[in-house]
């Protein structure tokens, strides 16, 4: 059940919209091929609307700025691989990277769409808790969502993935209070998620 590239639609409406359709769509390739509770719980393509509107804030357009010189983009930490999908099915060529240990379904949600879509997403395991190397390649942006707060050394993936993209969109969880429910909102603070 392949997903045709919606090109002609990417210029007349924001890719949130396009984004919200491909959900839908995917929803109905997961239900037909698992329940729904084997699939990653969250939403992860409600993303895009955001995205959008920070990139159009930086005098940006999100899909230009994805096709750029290198001719990929890399989402990593990537749960079943919404995004990776939503980005391919936009014309992009889409590296998946995320642990095949603690992701949610071991990749098993990312392999079955890869297969499901017809895709050509690349679909790669990489321990970020290592001391990994991604060696020669070269990203236009990777996504790094919902994944710094899990890492032992986040200060070191950010220097790895600086060294290979020039943009990385992050999202982490945001505390607002200390566990003895103290604000954080008027500190420059952040915190790891315990193991």
């Amino acid at each position: 059940m392949a997903l045709e590239p919606d090109f002609r639609s990417v210029e007349s409406r924001p890719l949130s919209d396009l984004a919200s359709s491909m959900e839908q769509r995917l929803w109905e390739v997961k239900l037909a091929h698992r329940p729904k509770s084997f699939w990653y719980p969250y939403p992860t393509l409600w993303n895009v609307g955001l995205l959008e509107r920070l990139s159009s804030d930086a005098g940006l357009n999100l899909l230009q700025v994805c096709q750029g010189q290198h001719g990929k983009v890399a989402d990593i930490g990537a749960a079943d691989g919404d995004l990776a999908f939503f980005l391919e099915n936009q014309g992009l060529s889409v590296d998946v990277i995320d642990n095949e240990e603690t992701n949610f379904n071991f990749f098993g949600g990312v392999r079955i769409l890869k297969e499901a879509l017809n895709s050509s997403v690349t679909i790669r395991s990489v321990d970020l808790d290592s001391q990994f190397a991604l060696a020669g390649e070269k990203y236009d942006v990777i996504f790094l969502l919902g994944t710094l707060y899990h890492l032992k050394n986040p200060f070191f993936v950010l220097e790895k993935l600086a060294q290979i993209t020039r943009y990385c969109f992050v999202s982490t969880r945001v505390a607002r209070q200390t566990t003895d429910g103290q604000p954080l909102s008027p500190y420059p603070v952040a915190y790891l998620l315990g193991p």
